[in-house]
């Protein structure tokens, strides 16, 4: 395979923003200019599921009513010492 003429690149292109590149010519030569971190965005995060949001609502749920039960035991040691 015959190489790529300097002014060309191999690299792929840019898709929905995914893989940025920001090539310069210095002193002739193509000279990629992006972080790392432009060049691999980190993957979007993923909305939690409707499962997964009604579980932690029902932990949450039971940590206040746990809460409250203490607090309840608190207050009936104060009363009743």
């Amino acid at each position: 395979m015959n190489p790529l003429p300097k002014s060309y690149t191999d690299l792929e292109p840019m898709i929905n923003g995914v893989g940025m590149f920001r090539p310069r010519l210095i002193n002739g030569e193509i000279v990629e200019t992006a972080t790392p971190e432009e060049m691999n965005p980190a993957p979007p995060v993923q909305e939690p599921t409707e499962t997964e949001k009604l579980q932690a609502q029902l932990k949450a749920s039971n940590d206040y009513m746990d809460f409250l039960e203490e607090v309840i035991v608190e207050m009936a040691q104060v009363v009743y010492q």
